[in-house]
């Protein structure tokens, strides 16, 4: 699910039905993994700053 190329900053991530890649924002992969987790629970965005703060995250 997750891919990189050497010329990127960050993991992308693919899933099925989705149009184009999406950055995670993240460099390593164990971040990437989570927030791609995330992701598919919110409807394939990211949470912003303020849902991870209250959250505690």
């Amino acid at each position: 699910m997750l891919s990189a190329a050497t010329w990127r900053t960050s993991w992308y991530t693919y899933w099925k039905d989705l149009s184009t890649s999406k950055e995670t924002g993240r460099r390593k992969f164990e971040q990437a993994d989570r927030t791609v987790e995330e992701m598919l629970k919110n409807g394939g965005k990211k949470k912003n700053v303020s849902e991870a703060y209250l959250n505690g995250r």
